[in-house]
């Protein structure tokens, strides 16, 4: 690859911004004074110190464009963490270039387009493999006056639900419409590896923020481009496995977003009774601590999709994302099968400079401390610096390929030196 890429990956547990900065800083000045991008995540315990912390980063590469947002927790060469920072940063033979859109609930697809379009339009002259790195505001629970802000509502109008999520748009609560967005940036910029995430709270669904550069930004979409001549992998596994269940669309909102009916009877009585659960699982305490383990499944274009509900409102069920299909397979997910997904994303026909990976806040939860397994898999597999965040939302696209958003995968981004495509 001509010149060698110098890579750092930085840990700080530190509490206040300027030391977060300190340390964060002093390790990228180690591994790569020169860096031509950064990459930073923050779990969301360090809100008040995200200003601070950015300008202090910046402060220090004023040149070196800064992206990414917060998250669930993230692994790295260090450990499995739930509270915390962390950086990525390169240096070597790269160009980079940025586009950053605000309003995502109010354009969706629009403003997804216009990002793609400005990306290629910085990098018309450049020909080298190009990856596209897009962090996105995830969804956030509605919050409803005198009721406060709950996942599972009970006894609800049906006429009300949809105008909820038309209200979204004004209130930006409710769906990101991140994967509209995603996936729009993808149909433009079609010869781009890309590897998207939803950015995201302590899986509270609360509040999530977006870093570019010393902004913090809500309700918005950054994206980084980095052009270089290199090996580039990208692959996806999930590791759910089949419990032969099923059940039929038979009526939904015309986003494909909010599921009315299964096959003919409303769609939380249908759901319960497929899965044998009782209702008390459908619950605002007990909701995300259970059905997001049973993610809904279908395929795009051949390619496989899974969703999860994130709100019940009466007995209508609203996904994550779209559920582009008129019907749907119900997945599980199991600890060991997700450590082995992991180590399924590895290549093995080159040697990796680095790892960069965006994977389901559902399996960190899932997974508890055998986190640390697939930590011990990627270090001792992939023998290399690398970092994975946890986000409410993951998606991959191979150049002139269908891209796909789904939610509990484990996505893997890794560059070598290697000429050859893995």
């Amino acid at each position: 690859m001509g010149e060698e890429l110098k890579v750092c990956v930085a840990t700080s547990r530190k509490w206040k911004g300027e030391d977060i900065a300190r340390e964060i800083t002093e390790k990228i000045k180690k591994d790569t004074p020169e860096p031509k991008f950064i990459l930073l995540f923050s779990t969301i315990h360090h809100k008040n110190e995200f200003k601070p912390m950015l300008k202090g980063i910046k402060k220090e590469f004023p040149d070196a464009p800064l992206v990414g947002g917060t998250v669930a927790g993230f692994m790295n060469q260090d450990g499995v963490f739930t509270r915390g920072v962390t950086a990525l940063s390169l240096e070597g033979p790269i160009t980079t270039s940025r586009a950053l859109g605000k309003n995502n609930r109010f354009y969706g697809p629009s403003l997804g387009k216009i990002l793609g379009e400005k990306i290629i339009r910085l990098d018309k002259n450049n020909s080298k493999k190009k990856i596209l790195l897009c962090f996105s505001s995830g969804g956030t629970i509605f919050n409803i006056p005198f009721i406060g802000h709950k996942r599972s509502i009970n006894r609800i109008p049906k006429f009300i639900v949809p105008i909820f999520m038309k209200f979204s748009k004004v209130l930006k609560r409710g769906p990101g419409r991140e994967d509209e967005i995603m996936y729009e940036i993808s149909n433009t910029a079609k010869e781009y590896y890309i590897l998207g995430g939803s950015v995201m709270d302590n899986n509270r669904f609360l509040e999530n923020y977006i870093f570019s550069d010393t902004e913090v930004l809500y309700d918005s979409t950054v994206c980084l481009s980095v052009a270089l001549d290199a090996q580039v992998s990208l692959k996806r596994e999930d590791g759910l496995k089949d419990t032969n269940k099923k059940l039929k669309i038979t009526k939904n909102s015309k986003d494909q977003r909010i599921i009315y009916t299964f096959n003919g009877r409303p769609a939380k009585k249908e759901w319960l009774l497929k899965m044998g659960w009782p209702q008390k699982f459908l619950s605002d305490t007990l909701l995300h601590r259970i059905t997001l383990y049973y993610p809904f499944c279908y395929y795009l274009n051949g390619k496989k999709v899974t969703n999860v509900v994130a709100l019940i409102l009466g007995d209508s069920l609203i996904t994550v994302h779209k559920t582009a299909a008129t019907e749907i397979e119900i997945l599980e997910a199991d600890g060991k099968s997700l450590v082995e997904a992991a180590r399924k994303t590895i290549p093995f026909t080159n040697v990796p400079v680095v790892g960069i990976g965006i994977s389901c806040g559902i399996r960190l939860e899932t997974l508890g401390k055998k986190a640390y397994n697939v930590q011990r898999v990627l270090k001792e597999e992939l023998n290399t610096p690398f970092l994975v965040v946890y986000t409410s939302g993951e998606f991959i696209h191979h150049p002139f390929e269908q891209g796909t958003f789904s939610n509990d995968t484990f996505n893997l981004l890794t560059i070598s030196g290697e000429k050859k495509d893995d």
